[in-house]
């Protein structure tokens, strides 16, 4: 027994009955149009305009129901219709570039879903159009990113700019000031001479006190960095013409003291006259500068300005050698902390020796003339002392206290309002 579908309720009954029993549709109806189905399922694959036209021309010698042919006509509408859709869609696929074309492409697609592969064309340009939108986020991202990164080098270059715009106006002020200070002291300078002279002229007696006064203002008016002289030593080496003047770097200024070191080594002397484990309280080179210098530098007016001083027992920051104890002190030597407090490159420290130095046995280095200058921080060991370099740096182990090629360069602190 052959069943066949129902065309109404397509439930599958057997053929020799006279109507559905789930729907009543009668069997006659329900075999013409299982006929009419079955034409077209065989047919509709391989017709066309031309074909449906030869089948209408012909259909009686064919014998073709005119129904089937009409239906056929509209089924090859429907497919052309179709393929013309499919056709744009596809060419679209093929000339896609950005998100939204792959998306129209898509749509397209879409509406025809079950012709051929439409459905997962349409899946495929969804997903290229969701590969293309992540890749544009990313390069999005990227673009905020350098865009981001050359603003900020635009405002470190701009803020650069305006530092150095504003380091090279500091520094303009401060020469400004400084040819301001030095005119000022010019001037100061003529009008004491000028007072001096009228002074000394009516009376005499009075030159050595108002020496002194002009000395003490123009040691007012210096600043840090600046150059003052103050006192006498021998420096040229021709004892026939006298003492020179000690020229004096300001290393720092209070309210009424300042703290001076020589500007150039004045002499060559041992840190110790004995080979033996010494410290700058018990050496040699701190008695020679406290009573023969201080003898030999200095009036009694100008010692009396040195006031004495705690000199600290700094340690040597490289090695654990004994520094001894803090000592009382009119002059002394900088220790290695001081030394590299008061001046930040080699430049500053590089020194020079005078004439006279270097006649008592001052080593000087061929290259740059500068020489090495005691300091009065102990050294690698007990028998060594620090000192400051040839080229400006600081010898942490520094030399023998033996040595008789060190320079000398003393320190110490005046008092303003004497």
């Amino acid at each position: 027994m052959a069943l066949i579908k129902c065309i109404d309720c397509e439930n599958m009954i057997s053929e020799h009955v006279a109507a559905c029993p789930f729907c009543g549709c009668p069997m006659s109806s329900i075999l013409e149009k299982s006929k009419i189905e079955q034409s077209k399922e065989l047919i509709e694959p391989k017709i066309n305009a031309e074909a449906i036209h030869d089948l209408m021309k012909y259909r009686s010698l064919c014998k073709i129901p005119k129904e089937i042919l009409e239906q056929m006509s509209l089924v090859s509408d429907e497919e052309k219709r179709l393929k013309e859709l499919y056709d744009k869609a596809m060419g679209m696929m093929n000339v896609a570039t950005t998100e939204n074309q792959y998306k129209e492409a898509a749509r397209l697609f879409e509406e025809i879903c079950e012709y051929r592969n439409s459905a997962s064309l349409a899946k495929r340009c969804y997903e290229v159009a969701e590969g293309i939108r992540k890749d544009a986020d990313e390069q999005l991202l990227l673009c905020h990113r350098k865009i981001a990164g050359i603003k900020a080098k635009e405002e470190a270059e701009r803020l650069d700019r305006e530092r150095q715009e504003e380091i090279a106006r500091q520094e303009a002020e401060e020469k400004r000031h400084k040819k301001i200070k030095k005119i000022a002291i010019a001037c100061a300078c003529v009008i004491v001479a000028i007072a001096i002279f009228a002074k000394c002229a009516m009376n005499p007696s009075m030159k050595d006190n108002i020496y002194d006064q002009e000395k003490m203002e123009l040691l007012k008016f210096a600043e840090v960095g600046d150059s003052v002289y103050f006192g006498t030593y021998e420096q040229d080496n021709v004892v026939s013409n006298g003492k020179e003047k000690i020229e004096w770097i300001v290393l720092e200024k209070g309210d009424d003291r300042m703290l001076l070191l020589s500007k150039y080594a004045l002499d060559c002397k041992s840190y110790h006259t004995t080979y033996e484990d010494i410290t700058w309280e018990e050496c040699t080179l701190r008695s020679w500068l406290n009573e023969d210098f201080m003898d030999e530098a200095f009036n009694n007016e100008e010692a009396n300005m040195i006031p004495t001083v705690t000199v600290s027992a700094d340690k040597n920051p490289d090695y654990d050698t004994n520094p001894g104890n803090a000592t009382q002190d009119k002059v002394f030597l900088l220790s290695i902390k001081e030394v590299n407090e008061y001046f930040s490159a080699d430049a500053q420290r590089k020194c020079k020796a005078t004439d006279y130095a270097e006649e008592q046995g001052v080593w000087v280095n061929d290259s740059n003339g500068c020489v090495w200058w005691w300091l009065r921080s102990p050294g690698g060991n007990q028998l060594s002392a620090a000192h400051g370099g040839k080229y400006g740096g600081v010898d942490e182990y520094g030399g023998g206290v033996f040595s008789v090629t060190r320079a000398v360069r003393p320190a110490l602190w005046i008092n303003l309002d004497s």
